[in-house]
C-alpha cells in the first residue's frame, strides 16, 4: 500500500483514492469511523462516531491497524472536510516489535541526553536493567546505536518528544 486518502464531510466518506478503496473496499458513503475502524496497539478503537467533528487542524494517530494492515494514520481538517491519510508504515511491522512503555520511557530520556547512569538514577533502576531495556529497544528497532534507536522510534511513531 502507498498512501490511501479519504475525504469526509459531516463524518461520511465523500471521496477515496484507489489506494484507500483497495484497503477499505466500498467506503464512499459510509461513516468514516465505520469505514476506517482503526485500532490502536492495545486493540482500542481510534475512530469514533464524532472524531471527524473533533479534528481542529491535524491529528497524527501514529501506527494503527486498519483491515489487518499496519498503517500510519493522520487526519487533517481542510475547511468543512477532513482528509484521512493512511500511509504504509516503514519500520515496525508487527505489534510484538513495539516498544514497551519502559523502553519508550528510556529512549525518551536518551533523547534528552541522559546517560545510562542518569537514567538508572532517575527511574530507580539498576544500570544493568537500563542497559537491558535499551538493548531490547535497539533490537526491536533494528538500530545499531542509541541515537539511531531514538531516530527510528520517532519515525515509526513509537516515540513523541
Amino acid at each position: 500500500m502507498g498512501t490511501g486518502v479519504l475525504r469526509t464531510k459531516d463524518g461520511k466518506v465523500v471521496e477515496a483514492n484507489d489506494e484507500a478503496v483497495g484497503l477499505l473496499s466500498e467506503c464512499v458513503g459510509q461513516r468514516c469511523a465505520i469505514a476506517v475502524a482503526a485500532l490502536g496497539s492495545g486493540g482500542e478503537a481510534v475512530c469514533t462516531a464524532t472524531c471527524a467533528f473533533e479534528v481542529e487542524t491535524s491529528s497524527c494517530h501514529g501506527e494503527v491497524v486498519v483491515q489487518d494492515e499496519h498503517v500510519r494514520m493522520t487526519c487533517t481538517r481542510t475547511g468543512e472536510e477532513v482528509v484521512v491519510l493512511l500511509e504504509e508504515c516503514a519500520g515496525v511491522q508487527d505489534w510484538t516489535d513495539r516498544l514497551s512503555p519502559r523502553e519508550g520511557q528510556i529512549l525518551a530520556l536518551v533523547a534528552q541526553g541522559l546517560t545510562r547512569l542518569d537514567i538508572a538514577s532517575e527511574l530507580g533502576l539498576s544500570p544493568s536493567t537500563v542497559r537491558t531495556h535499551m538493548e531490547h529497544a535497539r533490537r526491536k528497532l533494528g538500530a545499531r546505536s542509541r541515537a539511531q534507536a531514538v531516530a527510528k522510534a520517532i519515525t515509526t511513531g513509537q516515540l513523541d518528544l
